[in-house]
């Protein structure tokens, strides 16, 4: 069966998801996208993840106070091809970006880090609207890389909230404040938090508060792209 692979390569050429082009070579990204896609750089808060340098390797914010989880780590800064990939996973009926896109975010797991794996969930109206949880979708396709189990019933999203996207930081800590509930205790997990986009971690930290309700001894976020603060 050697010859199916490139068999397949022919009929089902891997494309680019973020502008759909046939991907030529080992890159899972176009030539032309790729030089877009803007890395987290590595000198960041080592609490949050912000890019910088900060003192005594944390940000002021999470040094005055520290969030629910114990880290925050995101494959790229927001913007570019990257935004029109999680664009493309979100709205464009593209749910088989998932699989490419986790495998970036897999790379950022140590191995044995962690116990499960726990999507952000889509309240039930949305996901009716959408017809699938972009989350979930790459909270699977990350465990079976990581060979660790996908726990979706975890985290409940127990209320609607309205979009996060052009309100202020202030907005979006009200928003989703009370909207997830434990839908099944965490005693002693280590979880890894998956999301697409961090922006002002607000509802990434209401989670974490959550899943530490629910007996986590950690909580590692993990989401594709971040926003940086100066561009909030």
């Amino acid at each position: 069966m050697d010859w199916l692979g490139p068999l397949l390569d022919v009929v089902l050429p891997e494309r680019c998801p973020a502008c759909d082009a046939v991907v030529g070579g080992a890159g899972d990204f176009c030539e032309a996208c790729a030089l877009e896609l803007d890395a987290v750089p590595q000198l960041q808060c080592a609490r949050c993840g912000e890019p910088g340098r900060h003192a005594a390797g944390r940000c002021a914010r999470c040094r005055q106070a520290p969030p629910p989880f114990d880290s925050a780590r995101a494959v790229f800064v927001h913007g570019g091809a990257a935004a029109r990939a999680i664009h493309r996973l979100k709205y464009e009926d593209c749910p088989e970006l998932a699989r490419p896109l986790a495998a970036r975010l897999a790379a950022l797991v140590a191995p044995g880090s962690s116990d499960w794996v726990v999507p952000v969930p889509l309240h039930q109206e949305r996901f009716e609207a959408r017809l699938y949880d972009q989350a979930a979708l790459l909270a699977g396709e990350l465990a079976r890389r990581l060979e660790l189990p996908v726990r979706v019933d975890v985290l409940e999203r127990r209320r609607p909230t309205a979009r996060q996207v052009g309100q202020s930081e202030a907005a979006r800590e009200r928003n989703v404040e009370g909207a997830f509930a434990v839908g099944a205790p965490a005693e002693g997990r280590r979880v890894l938090l998956v999301d697409d986009v961090m922006t002002t971690g607000a509802t990434v930290r209401e989670a974490s508060r959550v899943l530490r309700a629910a007996g986590a001894v950690e909580v590692h976020v993990l989401t594709l792209a971040r926003a940086v603060r100066e561009h909030l």
